[in-house]
């Protein structure tokens, strides 16, 4: 019944801003579904399963994967019908996953529909750009200021009272309490504190680029806010790659203006000797706050690589163990309780074997790759593809990413508008550098 109630709230919604607001540009659809991550939560299904512990779990769907069914339902044209090539990636995605579901008494029931819930997300993502015939990138891209700056707010506020103050679980507690002392992680939208971390830091290089191309206070207000939100994440591997960006732009990023890139240049000068003393500085204390108090579960992380390997992984290269189904696996089989896999790659290959995984590759390394060759597009997008690619990489073979909705929407809105941006956009003219559009 949820359900329903809330398809049909946003069906009125998406009626309302497309009679007020739309018009001709279908992309500002997407900012709809922006708005909505604000309202993100799951809304559970009938479908349950009694785990061997005596838990009980639900599957459940995403508000905006509903968001996005509808996003498409008034963006779509006869392009949908059509199939792309996209379609030979995904084919053997949802083969696979319709195995996986006819087997769902021996399946965790709520990460089959969760993985399955990124799965058809990605590809309707994919179906909403076909049907888009035009956008304006840097106006797209300028809108997810907007959400880093609630997100970021939010997080705040998460820190502040100690509570999620998410729909479905306003008062739960956000402590952490794997390290030495409980500290406050805080989760914004994503809805987990690691999650978080990686939400950030795809949230950071956009509203950095946002920042170099409009070097507005609004834009750095925004990088400044998700900054703080990324900190108060305490997740490592976040920092990590935030870090990288930061590099990747410093190093790829060239200003149009000589006075702009000579202070550039004097930044990377000085700047690496400073952060080298700063760091050295505090250490001990980074160390302390990072890994004793933290929780020095990053070594966890490679045992349990290990793990995947030898029980799971090496005895079902080809198919692996279905969708879903690493953890019930190894409690039937060998009595383990495990975590899920803190990586998404190898969580591909422990549960759908290794075609599934070289098809995983192709698809996520064919969209930097068609962004990169693309002559005409301006190399800033290029340079912010590479730093969310990079990111988003770094964070999702390091956490369960395969669970991250929000972080999976977020990340292939993204790299996906950029994507069909590179693949169907020209100039208009030699002599132009403005906003590129869509060739005939």
């Amino acid at each position: 019944m949820k359900l329903v109630v809330t398809f049909m709230l946003y069906f009125l919604i998406f009626a309302i801003w497309n009679a007020g607001f739309v018009k001709k540009e279908k992309y500002k659809n997407l900012y709809l579904v922006f708005f909505l991550f604000l309202f993100s939560f799951y809304l559970s299904t009938p479908y349950y399963q009694i785990n061997l512990d005596g838990s009980i779990q639900s599957a459940s769907v995403h508000t905006v994967f509903i968001a996005l069914i509808l996003c498409l339902f008034f963006v779509a044209d006869k392009s949908v019908l059509k199939p792309g090539k996209e379609l030979i990636l995904f084919i053997p995605l949802f083969l696979q996953a319709l195995i996986s579901v006819s087997y769902f008494k021996f399946s965790n029931i709520a990460d089959v529909f969760g993985i399955l819930n990124a799965y058809i997300s990605i590809y309707l993502i994919v179906l909403i750009y076909r049907s888009i015939p035009n956008i304006d990138i840097n106006k797209f891209l300028y809108s997810i200021n907007y959400l880093a700056l609630v997100n970021g707010i939010l997080g705040i506020a998460q820190y502040i009272t100690g509570k999620s103050l998410l729909i479905g679980s306003f008062n739960s507690s956000i402590l952490y309490t794997e390290g030495a002392v409980d500290i406050k992680r805080v989760i914004g939208l994503a809805g987990a504190n690691n999650a978080a971390g990686t939400f950030s830091a795809i949230l950071f290089g956009v509203v950095l680029y946002n920042l170099l191309k409009k070097r507005n206070l609004f834009s750095l207000v925004a990088l400044l806010i998700t900054t703080l939100f990324a900190v108060l994440t305490f997740t490592r591997v976040g920092y990590v790659a935030i870090f990288a960006e930061i590099l990747i732009f410093w190093l790829l990023y060239k200003p149009k203006k000589k006075r702009t890139q000579f202070m550039k240049i004097i930044s990377f000068c000085f700047g690496l000797p400073i952060i080298a003393i700063v760091t050295s500085s505090f250490i001990s204390g980074l160390i302390n706050k990072l890994f004793t108090e933290r929780g020095d579960t990053s070594s966890e992380r490679f045992r349990q690589f290990q793990r995947a390997y030898d029980y799971v992984i090496s005895n079902n290269w080809f198919s692996g163990v279905g969708i879903g189904q690493y953890k019930p696996y190894l409690l039937n089989h060998y009595r383990i309780a495990d975590l899920p896999i803190h990586s998404q790659y190898l969580n591909v290959l422990a549960e759908q074997g290794v075609f599934i995984l070289i098809v995983f590759v192709l698809f996520n390394f064919t969209i930097i790759y068609k962004i990169l060759r693309n002559k005409h597009i301006d190399k800033d997008l290029k340079v912010l593809a590479v730093a969310i690619f990079s990111a988003n990489f770094m964070c999702s073979n390091f956490n369960p990413n395969q669970f991250y909705y929000m972080n999976n929407v977020l990340y292939y809105i993204i790299m996906l508008g950029l994507y069909f941006y590179a693949k169907r956009y020209k100039p208009v003219a030699e002599t132009s550098d403005k906003e590129l559009k869509i060739s005939a």
